[in-house]
């Protein structure tokens, strides 16, 4: 039994070259519709790197205002242990200071830190979006690792806002024993500890920003300085600031 294929109408080679042309064309719609996809993430790739260095530049800041204090509430701590071993059987209180908050709202501490809020948002965003493997080389090395850091500065700020709010009981004249004077020692000690990581982990942090290229203006960072209650404070009482330098 003999099978005798249909001849094209026009020859073999008429219609090999159309199905050439089709052929053709389907790989310019697929490679277009490539272009175009690859082109919709990285636009979307640059919107979100436009809020992460929003989100960042807003937390170089308040690294660099960290730093800054460091010393400052060190030597806070250091006043507020002295007056603790210094005190005989009835606390020697502690001086309360008060500060105007807006809106009509009045804080008062024994030692003046920053509380500040770090945020992730955005970077949670982009991981919830698939951004992370559309971004740089360099971002996805060092994204990571910075909010790696502010998790641990994060934790350590809200930890440091729960114990300032245990050392206001030092403007009371309470009554020392043995037991409460070591108390209260242990407590500023941990502080100081928690300070002194905070001051430093801000210096890393600091250096990971600059690895992104992610820095604030240099005239963002003047106003923030400016405008920081606690270098303000500091200033006022005299006590010891370091690096306010401006980043470029």
């Amino acid at each position: 039994m003999h099978f005798h294929l249909p001849k094209p109408l026009h020859g073999w080679r008429a219609f090999a070259g159309e199905v050439g042309i089709i052929v053709v064309g389907v790989l310019i719609a697929l490679g277009a519709e490539q272009v175009a996809e690859g082109w919709r993430w990285h636009e979307r790739a640059e919107e979100g790197r436009e809020r992460l260095k929003a989100e960042i530049g807003h937390e170089f800041l308040l690294m660099q205002e960290r730093e800054a204090v460091g010393d400052c509430v060190d030597a806070q701590l250091t006043d507020l242990e002295n007056l603790v071993l210094s005190s005989g059987t009835t606390l020697k209180p502690a001086a309360i200071y008060s500060e105007n908050q807006p809106p009509g709202l009045i804080s008062q501490y024994v030692i003046r830190t920053p509380s500040r809020s770090w945020s992730d948002s955005a970077w949670q965003s982009i991981i919830a979006e698939g951004l992370p493997e559309h971004l740089t080389v360099r971002e996805r090395e060092y994204l990571p690792i910075h909010y790696s850091q502010l998790a641990r500065i994060s934790a350590a700020n809200h930890d440091e806002d729960q114990v300032l709010g245990e050392l206001r009981a030092l403007s009371r004249p309470l009554p020392l024993d043995a037991g409460v004077r070591s108390g209260f020692v242990r407590l500023i000690e941990g502080e100081r500890a928690r300070n002194r990581f905070m001051a430093n982990g801000s210096v890393q942090m600091i250096g990971t920003v600059k690895r992104l290229h992610y820095v604030p203006a240099e005239q963002q960072q003047r106003d923030w300085m400016a405008r920081s209650g606690t270098v303000n404070f500091c200033r006022a009482h005299h006590l010891p600031l370091r690096n306010l330098k401006v980043d470029g």
